[in-house]
C-alpha cells in the first residue's frame, strides 16, 4: 500500500464472541429442529444415550460448518467494501485531478494576470502528485481501473510540467496550452473509463461525468 493515503493502510479483524454464537444458534432453524428430535427420543430405551451421542456428532460438524461459512462471508464482504471505498476514492481524487489541470488552462489563458496563479497552482499539482502516488494501483480491483487511475496520474504531471515550462517563459504559453487541454482532455476520458470499471462494484454509482 502507499504510504500518502493512511485511511487505507487498515487491517480487518473477525471476532465471534460466545453471546454472538449463542444467539446465531438459538435462531436457528437447524438447532430447533435437533431440539425437537431429541424431545422425541425414546429416552426410556436402552439405546437413548447412543442416539444422543450421534445427535451431538451431526450438530457439532453442522455448527462447525455453519461458523466456517460465516467466517467466510464475513471475509467476503469485507473485501468488497474494501475495493469500494479504495474506488471511491480514487474517483473523488480524480476528479480533483482534473479540476486542477482546468484551472491550469484558465490560469494560462489568463497571461501575465494568471502568472501568480500558476505558481500557487504549481505548488497545489505537486502536492496532489504526492497524494495520487499515495493510492497502490494494485490496491483497484480490476486492470481497468488500475490502467485508468494511472492515466490520470500521468496527465496531472504532464499538465505540471506545462505550468513548469510557462512559469520559466511566457513564450512557451501557446504551446504549453495546447499540451494542458490534451491533458484534461486525457484526464476526463480516463475518469470515465475508471467509472466505467467501478461500477460493477458502486451500484450507487452514475457513470455521468461533467468535469469540464
Amino acid at each position: 500500500m502507499g504510504k500518502g493515503i493512511g485511511m487505507l493502510d487498515r487491517e480487518f479483524h473477525v471476532r465471534f464472541t460466545l453471546g454472538d454464537l449463542a444467539k446465531w444458534l438459538f435462531f436457528s432453524p437447524i438447532v430447533v429442529g435437533v431440539a425437537y428430535l431429541l424431545y422425541c427420543l425414546p429416552w426410556g430405551n436402552a439405546d437413548a444415550p447412543a442416539w444422543v451421542q450421534a445427535v451431538g456428532s451431526v450438530v457439532a460438524i453442522g455448527v462447525a460448518v455453519w461458523v466456517a461459512n460465516a467466517h467466510t462471508a464475513f471475509q467476503v464482504k469485507q473485501v468488497k467494501d474494501r475495493e469500494a471505498q479504495v474506488l471511491r476514492l480514487a474517483l473523488s481524487l480524480s476528479r480533483h485531478a482534473a479540476e486542477l489541470i482546468e484551472m491550469g488552462v484558465d490560469r494560462t489563458e489568463a497571461g501575465k494576470s494568471g502568472v501568480a496563479g500558476l505558481r500557487t497552482l504549481h505548488q497545489v499539482m505537486n502536492e496532489w502528485d504526492r497524494i495520487l502516488g499515495g493510492i497502490d494501483y494494485y490496491s483497484l480491483p480490476n486492470p481497468e481501473a488500475a490502467a485508468a487511475w494511472i492515466e490520470v496520474h500521468q496527465a496531472l504531471r504532464g499538465a505540471n510540467r506545462s505550468v513548469v515550462s510557462v512559469l520559466g517563459s511566457a513564450a512557451f504559453a501557446q504551446q504549453e496550452l495546447v499540451v494542458m487541454r490534451k491533458m484534461h482532455q486525457f484526464a476526463v476520458a480516463a475518469i470515465h473509463r475508471l467509472a466505467v470499471s467501478a461500477a460493477g462494484h458502486l451500484p450507487d454509482l452514475k457513470v455521468s461525468l461533467e468535469v469540464a
